[in-house]
């Protein structure tokens, strides 16, 4: 096997069959993260299917009637097999779509990965760790690299798919010295394209980017963040005579797209119908006795909490939290209701 798994391109409007074979050594289903399709065919164990066994097989139908680029992934134990790189994407391409003709196309899948001496951080086979903040990596990988590289010619077009597959890390995307074109998000093209610096994903979030390359040379690609900076890879630039495409700093709308979500420009500023609150309840993981604890939280206490959590603030607390301390709840802010008590019914049109 390899990471990620293969990259699939196909049509707006078709409609495909995968037989899938559980070869790992736990259960483990597929999750097509994105997609439109039957319920019985969206990966969610014990509520659309049962696990797959080890060497067992299911049959996803799949449809695609939504541009844009998609991935897919386990949803057992999701926190391990995709962080032991279980993830691929899929790009699904419209009639005008496929009239843009960038010089590559090409997927970036951002992730990263806990390694220590003794190689990669270890997972409870019983019990979900890192239930705080998730599990932050110390090792960036670009579809499963390390140390990803990429060649282009002086004056070429490059069409990025950005994919944040990380266990918790927030991604901010940049090329140095580029311009960086935003085209379109998870699965809808923007009003208007716009140039950029970066680029932020949360974790499975896409973007969809393009870069003219208008000199020679290499560049890094670029996590940045406000206290550091990852090198995530880097892009040669190779000497060419191709001329540059002066229209690829126009800036296009898309005024299909404008009218339809004018439509409901109306109601953006409604009071919600519904409305629904996180919480945490934890067993003593809060309150600890331990001194490495309490300076964790003194030091959280005395600073402002950024908007974003870019590492990982709190690591030992972080690690001692699991499913059996830590609960995630969500709530019906008027009913009280927690998790699977809330029932939300609609009809179509509502």
């Amino acid at each position: 096997g390899h990471t990620p798994g293969p990259f699939m391109i196909v049509n707006q409007g078709d409609q495909i069959t995968i037989k899938f074979t559980n070869n790992l050594d736990f259960p483990t289903t597929v999750h097509w993260h994105g997609l439109r399709l039957d319920y019985t065919s969206d990966g969610v164990p014990k509520i659309t299917q049962d696990p797959i066994p080890p060497e067992g097989v299911f049959e996803y139908k799949l449809k695609f009637p939504d541009e844009g680029i998609f991935v897919y992934h386990p949803h057992v134990r999701t926190e391990m097999q995709v962080d032991l790189g279980l993830y691929g994407n899929i790009l699904v391409e419209s009639d005008e779509s496929q009239k843009i003709k960038p010089d590559y196309k090409v997927p970036l899948i951002l992730d990263d990965i806990p390694i220590t001496a003794d190689g990669i951080q270890e997972y409870d086979s019983e019990l979900v760790t890192h239930t705080l903040m998730g599990r932050f990596g110390n090792v960036m990988l670009v579809n499963g690299n390390p140390n990803y590289s990429l060649d282009v010619k002086e004056n070429d077009i490059v069409r990025f798919y950005l994919t944040n597959t990380a266990n918790t890390r927030v991604f901010n995307f940049t090329i140095e010295q580029q311009d960086i074109k935003l085209v379109s998000s998870d699965v809808s093209s923007y009003e208007k394209e716009s140039f950029v610096k970066s680029v932020i994903l949360a974790p499975f979030e896409r973007k969809i980017v393009d870069v003219l390359f208008d000199s020679q040379g290499t560049y890094k690609i670029i996590h940045a963040t406000p206290d550091k900076k990852y090198i995530l890879g880097e892009i040669l630039v190779k000497q060419s005579n191709k001329k540059p495409d002066v229209d690829f700093y126009n800036i296009s709308n898309n005024e299909e797209l404008i009218q339809d979500i004018g439509k409901y420009k109306k109601y953006f500023l409604d009071k919600p119908d519904l409305e629904l609150e996180f919480d945490l309840n934890t067993k003593g993981l809060l309150h600890m006795d331990s001194m490495q604890g309490s300076d964790e939280m003194s030091m959280m206490e005395q600073h402002e909490k950024p908007l974003i959590e870019w590492e990982d603030e709190m690591p030992k607390m972080n690690a001692m939290s699991n499913e059996e301390n830590t609960r995630w709840i969500l709530r019906d802010t008027e009913t009280g209701k927690e998790g699977f008590d809330i029932n939300y019914q609609a009809k179509v049109g509502d």
